[in-house]
């Protein structure tokens, strides 16, 4: 599959870091399975919605590719449910008798903006005088969010680029679409608010990427950056350093919630750099002090179901019984049956308290001294 040097899924980092495009070339990146799983959803995704707006004469074979499409080693009822939720989504607005054009998985020149660029759009269309994108993010770890999301306003600007002189386009609407996390967001900028990003913000940063250019920033984005031994990121990741190991009892509250703030991603650099270490080490270089060995590993069976038989001839029970659990059953059936079902049986207990930043959508922990606060706000309203 052929990839843009400046990929718009990229964007987040390149424009933050820009010199990360040059050192991250030469290096290889292994698929994962989330990635494998998500194109899986896209495109079973798409093929439904061709099926869907098939005439008869054309069913057969977008029955076909549907089909060829559920084949896949991810596809489970999960996959069939949101993907078909999607289908319906994205053919709802392309049967809206004000949608004026549309267009699945449609490849734009970004040229314009960033050197030697195109992007891929998952589902777009015109309605009226406003371009709506959608992106399917099929992911159930990472929360997308749309709002300042470049590489939704990069395909945005994409689809302005090339239909904005059919249609004088005024506002862009960006979906994000991740069902997984029931998370279906949309935010709404006009036209020339985009353009006036892309000229003096998205351009500029884009050059210097393409030239291998600028300033190494570390931040957030370098959760996604294959270079391992990058020196801004370790000096950041460093910088805890200078609490010089102190026990928690001699840091004052403010200097502990800048560390907690700083947790998270260096145990996330301190990963990389393992890996990264691992990685050169089978190639070759030495590290003092250091040597690779065979890791640890488990004792598994050769054939689960020769050793099924064997137990049993013998007169041994060989499996377990147990009840499937929640997330298995709402993947089979659905949530809406599961509670409609098991609903008065499901309980949640309360979970462990657990630090989390502000922003974090939970109510807040009810502590004691929050107890005696509530109690005494009632009491003084009386």
């Amino acid at each position: 599959m052929e990839h843009a040097k400046l990929s718009a899924s990229g964007s987040g980092r390149w424009l933050q870091c820009p010199p990360s495009v040059a050192l991250s070339e030469g290096i290889e990146r292994e698929s994962s399975s989330y990635a494998d799983e998500g194109s899986a959803a896209h495109t079973l995704g798409e093929a439904r919605i061709r099926l869907a707006l098939a005439g008869s004469k054309h069913a057969g074979s977008k029955w076909a590719t549907v089909n060829r499409a559920k084949a896949s080693k991810y596809f489970d009822a999960e996959m069939d449910r949101h993907t078909q939720a999607y289908c319906d989504y994205c053919v709802e607005r392309i049967n809206d008798p004000d949608t004026l054009q549309w267009g699945l998985e449609t490849r734009f020149d970004l040229s314009k903006y960033i050197p030697e660029s195109f992007g891929t759009c998952d589902f777009w269309f015109i309605n009226g005088r406003t371009l709506h994108v959608v992106d399917l993010k099929y992911g159930a770890g990472v929360l997308v969010p749309v709002h300042d999301n470049s590489q939704m306003m990069i395909y945005a600007l994409g689809a302005l680029t090339r239909f904005d002189f059919l249609h004088d386009i005024l506002s862009v609407s960006m979906t994000v679409y991740q069902p997984r996390m029931d998370n279906i967001d949309t935010v709404l900028m006009t036209a020339n608010n985009l353009l006036t990003w892309a000229r003096e913000y998205l351009s500029p940063r884009a050059k210097l990427a393409f030239e291998g250019r600028g300033e190494l920033h570390a931040g957030s984005w370098c959760r996604w950056c294959p270079v391992g031994d990058c020196k801004a990121r370790a000096a950041k990741q460093l910088e805890l350093a200078k609490y010089d190991f102190k026990e928690p009892e001699q840091l004052t509250a403010d200097e502990i919630s800048d560390i907690l703030g700083r947790l998270g991603e260096f145990e996330k650099w301190s990963k990389s750099i393992k890996a990264f270490a691992l990685q050169k080490a089978l190639a070759g270089t030495q590290y003092s002090g250091y040597k690779v060995v065979a890791g640890r590993s488990r004792r598994t069976y050769s054939d689960d179901n020769m050793v099924a038989a064997v137990l049993m001839k013998a007169g041994i029970d060989a499996y377990d019984k147990s009840v499937k659990t929640i997330t298995e059953l709402e993947k089979t059936l659905g949530k809406k049956m599961v509670k409609d079902l098991l609903g008065d049986l499901i309980v949640k207990p309360s979970g462990s308290p657990t630090l989390v930043t502000v922003d974090d959508n939970r109510d807040e922990w009810n502590t004691a001294s929050n107890d005696f606060k509530d109690v005494a706000e009632d009491v003084s309203s009386e």
